[in-house]
């Protein structure tokens, strides 16, 4: 059974730091803290959900108010054909096999490109979707996990979509920081050492999610 959950703090993620350190550097222009939440295991779907129910504890037991929510895109371009539209984004996931959380709103935009279109969406989770969340977050690359007092920005962010797909999208992150809205995102890629969750935010919202 996978109990031991590693928690590693970076102050300044644009500084050398131990959490991003196999990611390119990132180029973002304000301070962005870092928690990682992580489980020394190539069992990837175990280990993710140990690690991401240790960040929800966290998240929940700290700050008081703050709701969770998914924030999703299509990695790749998509040819705009009917079956495309009628799938979008959430059935087109759950089409190929992944667990999408239930919820009462699943919002879900389509941004046209030079060449397709792209889904993007969000939901808000509650209860403990941790099996359901890392089962969309371990499938689709393009994911990230928000917690925010309100949902604008998490909303702003679906409709207009985001660029960068394969890797961390800095225009998105900083977007959503400036916000206020914690964002993480799940690690954990082929022959990885460890799996689990990155958390970004504010300093001092950061903060508080480092052991003393």
């Amino acid at each position: 059974m996978i109990t031991n959950v590693r928690i590693q703090y970076a102050e300044d993620i644009r500084a050398p730091n131990d959490i991003l350190k196999l990611r390119s550097v990132l180029p973002i222009r304000t301070p962005i803290s870092a928690v990682c939440f992580s489980v020394m295991s190539t069992d990837r779907q175990p280990s993710a959900e140990v690690a991401l129910k240790a960040l929800f504890g966290y998240v929940r037991t700290i700050e008081i108010g703050l709701h969770a929510y998914l924030l999703v895109g299509n990695t790749a371009l998509q040819t705009p054909t009917r079956i495309v539209r009628h799938l979008r984004l959430w059935k087109a996931l759950e089409k190929k096999g992944v667990t999408v959380p239930e919820s009462k709103v699943r919002a879900e935009y389509e941004v046209t490109y030079e060449g397709g279109v792209k889904y993007f969406g969000y939901m808000p989770v509650d209860g403990d979707p941790t099996s359901s969340v890392c089962d969309v977050m371990v499938a689709e690359k393009n994911a990230y996990l928000c917690f925010s007092k309100t949902e604008s920005a998490i909303t702003q962010s679906a409709q207009r979509g985001w660029l960068q797909a394969t890797d961390l999208d800095p225009n998105l992150i900083e977007f959503l920081v400036s916000e206020d809205v914690l964002t993480g995102f799940y690690f954990g890629e082929f022959d990885d050492p460890e799996t689990g969750f990155v958390l970004l935010g504010k300093a001092e919202k950061i903060s508080k999610y480092v052991p003393v």
